[in-house]
């Protein structure tokens, strides 16, 4: 008999395999996932100097961003407790809580920033910090008066939602930097309806590993590409500056044509007068 008694939300499944199998898929799961962790902070570390060297927010909260991803795959896989605080588990009921808040939060704080979303989807705006007051609202009420995890969760998914609906909008606009933003989204959706086949067991047997891990294939992808945005976004924005520049340049040089030729005139009506 085996009995779990856990304040968090928690569930015990149990496989049964040969040696030589149980060791090939141990090995095999903690490779991916180290990769996984590996890329995920090496993003944070080339874009936290990003910031340092640009001064630009959006930088910073990409940095936020794919920690909360990290953190959140801890409360998930446990590797956390395993490796980085396995004297302190109190830290799993805190990681466990506020991790999901912190991730919403994260990213929307980048979508923001790297949308623009104040100047190009105002419209937009309103509806997404509604939706992400009425999650706190309804997350702290069901976690911590109610004891209840049936609502938020569905909540969540609202201000991703619109978000995403927001960047194809600016995208048609004509902000090429979205399509980057528009494509790492995608991902994870995918891995969201992965997750969702495998939670009513329709997902074949061979594709295990992957299922389980489908939101850290699809986070890792979207990490990946959103980095690529980034660099994108710079892109534009330089050859946009790159052509302000020239034509304030060919401004400049009209105006001082039209100067000379306003003294030659002047200076021709004086020796007219003389």
């Amino acid at each position: 008999y085996v009995m779990i008694n856990s304040q968090n939300n928690a569930g015990l499944s149990s496989s049964v395999r040969e040696e030589i199998n149980f060791t090939g898929y141990a090995l095999t799961e903690y490779l991916l996932l180290g990769l996984y962790y590996g890329v995920l902070f090496i993003m944070a570390i080339y874009n936290l100097f990003l910031f340092f060297n640009t001064k630009d927010r959006v930088y910073i909260y990409y940095v936020l961003y794919a920690l909360c991803c990290a953190f959140n795959s801890f409360s998930e896989d446990g590797l956390g407790f395993q490796y980085l605080w396995p004297n302190t588990p109190f830290i799993n009921i805190l990681v466990s809580l506020f991790t999901p808040l912190l991730l919403l939060s994260a990213f929307i704080l980048y979508s923001f920033s790297f949308l623009e979303i104040n100047r190009t989807a105002k419209s937009f705006k309103r509806f997404i910090l509604a939706s992400y007051v009425l999650y706190v609202l309804v997350y702290f009420i069901e976690r911590f008066i109610l004891d209840s995890q049936s609502v938020y969760q569905f909540i969540f998914l609202i201000p991703f939602l619109l978000i995403y609906i927001a960047s194809f909008k600016i995208y048609l606009q004509g902000e090429k930097s979205a399509r980057f933003f528009i494509l790492a989204y995608t991902m994870i959706i995918i891995s969201f309806i992965i997750y969702l086949f495998r939670i009513f067991d329709l997902i074949p047997s061979g594709f295990g590993l992957f299922a389980v891990y489908s939101f850290n294939f699809g986070f890792l992808i979207e990490v990946v590409i959103l980095s690529i945005a980034l660099g994108d976004r710079f892109k534009i924005e330089r050859q946009q500056r790159e052509v302000l520049q020239q034509q304030a340049f060919f401004q400049l040089t009209e105006n001082e044509s039209l100067k000379n030729e306003l003294i030659v005139e002047l200076k021709e009506k004086e020796i007219i007068q003389d």
